[in-house]
């Protein structure tokens, strides 16, 4: 048979000034046996990671490249691109709760059994220090604005402050058992889920209180939307999350879920918050503009209780991509043998930005990694006929992302 090539060329030319956002996010769940990844945009599971132990919680670092998953007495390094575990952190004891800071490299891990948190530089990934607190610390979350940390430690009614400088902490008493923490994005307010009082504490920043609101039986995670305006609380005992005006302080609505709701995070475009139920062994999907579930996604991992997303990778090009895809097929292999054929061209005004590899996603998973150069060719061999197939090329320097090119294309 004759060689065939089907050729649909697509170029994408970033001006410098422009400013790029991928839309893929990935959502990565926690559970009995290991953490489940799904795919945001089409709601579909993407691919279980094992481990032997439970993983309890998660955090993904402010490049979206690596998330940190607590696992038994250690923490799992995940590389995001391709989901493999690339270092543990071990013997840290009992490690629940986990957050990273969005200014700094560095993660805080809360123990269940002990006061302790211990500090992990994220660059090294290595425990450079440990901080002690009155009790037990539930949650942990670090302010956006200032180097500040907060812990909520409900065996002793208390919320810590921690100087992410110093490591220097503070404990300020409440009336309040506090487990969930969230802090909206300008870093004035924190908003804290009391679950002995079915309740969200409203605190400013110095932690003076300005109010309680009233949601459903045992709430126990909150998360705010990207703008500020409101804050998603999970009320694990009475099957439903609470929307809470955080200007007005009053509550908005309740959307019913799964059972026993734990875990929750919104899209980082505001769009959606997805809910983890841990009775029911799956995920809600709730649309923030209608605040009714659209998608449930069953997961593979049982007892799931808490979930991350990958931020948006926002930068500003550095030079020019320019992409092309063709769908062919080998006159010399059987007829199923149909590849597409990625090439692509990097041009630039700035000499200190040259590419040391090119990422190829397919469908929002990473297939190869090319090493830089001015022009690459890549073949994508074993393509189904008929199947539309989207692409995104990601030009890298040692500082993270220069530029991106997409493109979709038939293949035939």
């Amino acid at each position: 048979m004759k060689k065939k090539a089907f050729t649909l060329i697509f170029t994408l030319v970033f001006a410098l000034q422009n400013f790029i956002a991928f839309a893929d996010y990935f959502a990565y769940v926690t559970g009995k046996e290991g953490v489940e990844v799904i795919n945001v945009a089409t709601n579909k599971v993407l691919t279980t990671i094992p481990f032997s132990a439970e993983a309890k919680s998660i955090a993904i670092t402010p490049d979206g490249k690596f998330a940190y998953a607590t696992i038994g007495r250690d923490v799992s390094v995940i590389d995001v691109a391709t989901n493999a575990i690339v270092k543990a952190i071990i013997d840290l004891g009992d490690p629940n709760a986990i957050a990273i800071s969005p200014k700094e490299k560095i993660a805080y891990v809360a123990q269940n059994s002990s006061s302790s948190i211990h500090v992990i530089n994220t660059a090294t990934n290595t425990i450079i220090k440990e901080i002690t607190l009155v009790s037990p610390a539930s949650d942990v979350a670090f302010s956006p604005s200032i180097n500040l940390a907060y812990a909520s430690n409900p065996e002793s009614k208390s919320l810590s402050t921690i100087d992410t400088d110093t490591s220097t902490h503070k404990t300020f008493y409440t009336e309040d058992a506090s487990r969930g923490i969230a802090i909206t994005p300008d870093g004035e307010f924190l908003f804290l889920a009391n679950s002995n009082q079915d309740n969200v504490s409203k605190m400013d920043r110095t932690l003076s209180l300005i109010g309680h609101v009233s949601v459903g039986s045992n709430p126990q995670k909150i998360a705010i939307t990207p703008d500020g305006n409101f804050a998603y609380v999970t009320n694990q005992n009475s099957k439903n999350v609470s929307v809470i005006n955080t200007k007005t302080n009053a509550l908005v609505t309740t959307v019913l879920v799964g059972e026993g709701p734990k875990g929750i995070a919104i899209t980082p475009d505001g769009s959606f918050a997805y809910t983890v139920n841990n009775g029911s062994n799956d995920v809600s999907v709730i649309d923030i503009a209608t605040n009714s579930v659209t998608t449930t996604i069953p997961v593979g991992v049982s007892n799931p209780s808490m979930i991350a997303i990958t931020p948006n990778l926002d930068f500003t090009p550095q030079g020019n991509l320019t992409a092309t895809a063709e769908s062919k097929s080998n006159s010399f292999l059987v007829e199923s043998d149909i590849y597409i054929q990625l090439s692509w061209s990097w041009s630039t005004p700035l000499e200190e930005s040259i590419p040391i590899q090119y990422n190829i996603h397919r469908d929002g998973v990473l297939i190869a990694t090319i090493a830089g150069g001015d022009t690459r060719i890549y073949k994508d061999y074993n393509r189904e006929k008929n199947k539309v197939y989207s692409y995104l090329i990601i030009a890298e320097d040692e500082q993270g992302p220069l530029a991106s090119a997409t493109t979709t294309i038939k293949a035939k």
